[in-house]
């Protein structure tokens, strides 16, 4: 169209409908010195009263004014916006008014197509904001329209909704807490994580490589993983948004020439790796739905030194000392292997940080599941002795029952259970329902004969380091951390855990953590090693820094801690972490299989 053309539209769209949007159709040719009266042309629209278009029934002529001026807005692309200050400063203008409007049109029942149409344009523009103005996004009337775009409208069966303006103002809050989400959708955190799921499947259904369907929904999820309230972080964490996302990233991987697959990745790589810090359970769920191809794919796709590929991989180790997920991820290798896929090759493409955060993995799993497959042959058999004073028998811990109100103790029999309870009952009623659930998982049994196993392997090295800490080997306890990579052993003294003394406890440096189980396990191991047992308190940290303490016995090669006397002072160090230079001698990730074998 022709300058003159477009001069006379404008002149036209303040009354003209049909000059409006045949004006607006024709945005891209509309000359810059035109650009600014165009938008003029929108403001004077959007400043009219709500009354004059609402309620909106169908195709009435003032609603189409009002929507296609928010089409007219968000065509404005966001370079102009950057440069041109002047057009920056009347769009910015126009934003209260937006915001009027919009909230007015959500409330009220447009028809499809052009509900439709305002999704979109809306949007649009609040990414324009989030360039422009993002103060305005910080705004309660902002929050409340961002979430019933979001919320949506069914139209008979079709959803028709935006997630991008709640993923502004999301992003925007001081404080990440998402309650105001709750109270203006009417759902609850279930509610809100199946929405998400329902939508995204139907999205990757109709289109897997349509990244902007990802990208928004896995950067908004991102954050709520770590939002409050509480019940939001926990549905999204463990839901199968987990598998979505996993499953199109494996997806994703195979359309490299897609638009925006880089930042389709990347998106989907941070939440996968939100997912994985989340623990071992998740990682089952990911590996089976072909994260190990997706991610070895996607390792060549971000330049920086430390990119979200090599931090999944990183995260992923601790979840290796869970049996479950250890071979979840060995069958998860099929994947990576299916239509002639060649490791080395998608290790080749990848970069330095990625492929020494690959060997680390390696390494590691092939030790775990060596260490597996010997447990299930009869190695490192557990032991335990029947906690009856009079009894004291010992056997293999399998062959033994726990007390079915702490989970802790075990008896040969009824009969010695029944003999020990009456100087058991106080110590059983003080462990908590939580505590209690923890030492009935056999999920936490690979990891303490993973332990134990590692003790018995190191022991002169930690005898060596107790020395160092002045902590007594008479009343040594071991904590063994797997909460992140590398793994640590460190040494503490239990003794002050056998006092019934709530301060002394209170006073220790784990003083924040459920300490239920400390007292009634240290007890056990002071009374058993007196009698000569060759045992110790173990404590494993799990992934998600929770602890459990336990009792071991030794290997009959290691040697038996003498008892201290009656009344000795205790140790000035009650508990130590590792110092950073005697980690690389208590490392697991660089072990390799003949090593191991070797030694263990």
């Amino acid at each position: 169209m022709t300058p003159s053309g477009i001069a006379n539209l404008i002149k036209n769209s303040k009354l003209n409908l049909s000059a409006f949007m045949e004006l607006t159709a024709k945005f891209d040719e509309i000359p810059g010195k035109n650009l600014m009266e165009y938008v003029e042309v929108c403001q004077y629209h959007l400043r009219k009263p709500v009354e004059e278009a609402i309620p909106v029934r169908g195709y009435e002529v003032p609603i189409l004014l009002i929507v296609t001026s928010l089409v007219g807005v968000s065509r404005i692309d966001s370079d102009t916006i950057r440069i041109e200050n002047a057009l920056r400063r009347l769009v910015e203008d126009c934003l209260p008014d937006i915001i009027k409007w919009g909230k007015a049109i959500t409330n009220s029942n447009p028809v499809l197509d052009i509900y439709k149409i305002f999704c979109d344009a809306m949007g649009t523009i609040f990414n324009l904001i989030l360039i422009m103005s993002g103060s305005i996004l910080e705004s309660q009337d902002a929050y409340e329209l961002a979430i019933d775009l979001w919320k949506g409208k069914d139209f008979s069966g079709v959803d028709c909704h935006t997630t991008k303006p709640l993923l502004g103002c999301v992003s925007k809050l001081p404080v990440k807490d998402l309650k105001g989400l709750l109270d203006r959708t009417g759902y609850d955190s279930a509610q809100i994580v199946k929405k998400f799921a329902d939508r995204l499947k139907r999205s990757l259904a109709s289109n897997p490589s349509e990244h902007p369907q990802i990208i928004i929904p896995a950067c908004l999820l991102e954050i709520m993983a770590d939002a409050s309230p509480k019940t939001i972080s926990d549905a999204v964490l463990y839901s199968e948004l987990t598998t979505i996302m996993s499953s199109s990233l494996a997806g994703l991987v195979k359309e490299k020439d897609c638009f925006l697959f880089r930042d389709s990745v990347m998106s989907l790589l941070r939440f996968l790796n939100r997912c994985i810090q989340a623990g071992p359970d998740n990682v089952e769920k990911m590996v089976k739905s072909g994260f190990l191809y997706g991610v070895l794919e996607s390792s060549s796709v971000y330049p920086g030194d430390k990119d979200s590929a090599t931090f999944c991989m990183e995260n992923l180790l601790p979840s290796l000392v869970h049996e479950r997920a250890l071979w979840s991820v060995f069958n998860g290798f099929h994947e990576v292997f299916t239509d002639g896929q060649s490791l080395s090759n998608l290790l080749r493409k990848s970069r330095g940080n990625f492929q020494s955060a690959w060997g680390t993995f390696q390494a590691l799993l092939v030790e775990q599941l060596l260490l597996s497959r010997l447990f299930d042959g009869g190695y490192a058999r557990e032991r335990g002795a029947c906690a009856n004073q009079i009894c004291n028998t010992i056997r293999d811990r399998k062959d033994l029952k726990k007390c079915a109100g702490c989970g802790f103790m075990l008896y040969c029999s009824e009969y010695c259970q029944e003999q020990s309870w009456p100087s058991h009952r106080m110590d059983c009623k003080r462990v908590e329902a939580d505590d209690e659930r923890e030492y009935n998982d056999v999920a936490n049994r690979f990891s303490r004969k993973v332990a134990t196993a590692q003790i018995n392997r190191y022991w002169l090295d930690i005898l060596a380091l107790a020395k160092i800490f002045k902590v007594p080997v008479e009343t040594l306890g071991i904590r063994v951390n797997y909460s992140r990579h590398p793994f640590k052993i460190g040494v503490f003294d239990y003794r002050p855990f056998t006092l019934n003394d709530e301060v002394n406890l209170s006073s220790l440096p784990h003083s924040n953590l459920k300490l239920s189980h400390y007292p009634m396990v240290a007890k056990e191991v002071l009374r058993r090693s007196q009698k000569g047992h060759r045992c110790i308190m173990l404590v494993v940290v799990r992934f998600d820094g929770r602890e459990l303490p336990s009792l071991i016995y030794l290997e009959d090669e290691t040697r038996t801690p003498s008892i201290p006397a009656p009344g000795a002072p205790l140790s000035k160090h009650h508990n130590t972490e590792v110092i950073s230079h005697y980690a690389d001698v208590l490392s697991f990730s660089d072990l390799r299989f003949i090593t191991h074998h070797r030694r263990c």
